[in-house]
């Protein structure tokens, strides 16, 4: 995606048919104007920054299971008292968490800059139960973020082109699987994702599949995800890890925790490892 330099004109306009006022931005990017009548009604057409330039590589995490619900409507104090996950770099506060129209939910992004309301983005509208439940954060241009999705036929699948699980498959709109996507946080888009689903014991159709973590930015640039996982979770070749009804994945430390984890590529395009406990057919184990 080509982002918008951050430099764009602004017009003073006079309700009273004023003068009109010339306005421009310093050497140091702050607003300024040439001397006129009237300078009521501004309007600054700029859109907004990258909050603080290129990150500083210390990724922070936020997740609640389940997400939080939320309003574009809320202020920042009410964002607070909500409880979503959100991360503060800088000025820049960013939080996740869905929005319930009737029986629909649709995941949010929200940005506030000195706690005021820059963006509230809805990252799918379509029918299927959306919520963004975890962000991870360097106060950058990129944002990690954790969604749940239930059925296909959302805005998800075309994001999700090209990368390690393309579509949400054939769930019977019942069965609630993870979706990892890379959001840039000048304008709140989503540039790419992918599903991290389960499979049933057919080997071919959708099941469940629950984050339980915010995604871990390691220090080679891999994405690791953790989530807890129905019957079978998959390999990084996309095949079942556990054989009919008699395995089952469980939690890895031997305690109740996440019983799957994957390290992704920075492009979501890859797995590079998987582990679960409990299954034979784990092929590439993360270590």
């Amino acid at each position: 995606m080509k982002l918008v330099p951050s430099v764009a004109a602004v017009v003073f306009v006079s309700a009273c048919g004023g003068e009109s006022t010339q306005t421009g931005l310093d050497d140091g990017g702050t607003l300024t104007s040439e001397t006129g009548p009237d300078t009521t009604g501004l309007v600054d057409t700029r859109p907004p920054g990258v909050p603080t330039g290129p990150g500083d590589g210390k990724f922070q995490k936020a997740f609640r299971d389940g997400g939080v619900g939320v309003t574009c409507e809320m202020t920042y104090d009410d964002m607070v008292k909500s409880g979503a996950p959100s991360i503060t770099s800088g000025a820049t506060t960013i939080f996740v968490g869905f929005q319930q129209y009737g029986a629909n939910q649709d995941p949010v992004f929200y940005r506030f800059d000195d706690k005021k309301k820059v963006y509230c983005e809805h990252h799918e509208k379509e029918s299927p139960d959306g919520r963004a439940v975890g962000i991870t954060w360097d106060g950058g241009p990129t944002a990690w973020v954790v969604y749940t999705i239930v059925g296909g036929g959302s805005a998800f699948d075309g994001l999700a082109k090209g990368g390690w699980i393309a579509s949400y498959g054939d769930g019977g709109g019942s069965s609630k699987v993870a979706v990892i996507g890379e959001v840039e946080t000048q304008f709140g888009t989503v540039r790419r994702m992918t599903f991290v689903p389960a499979k049933r014991q057919d080997g071919t159709k959708t099941n469940t599949l629950n984050p339980a973590d915010a995604i871990t930015v390691l220090t080679d640039g891999t994405l690791e995800f953790k989530g807890g996982s129905a019957f079978a979770p998959l390999n990084p070749d996309r095949t079942p890890m556990c054989v009919g009804s008699t395995e089952y994945p469980a939690a890895l430390d031997g305690a109740k925790g996440p019983s799957y984890v994957a390290r992704f590529s920075a492009d979501l395009k890859t797995v590079l490892c998987a582990s679960t406990a409990g299954c034979s057919l784990v092929k590439q184990p993360c270590k």
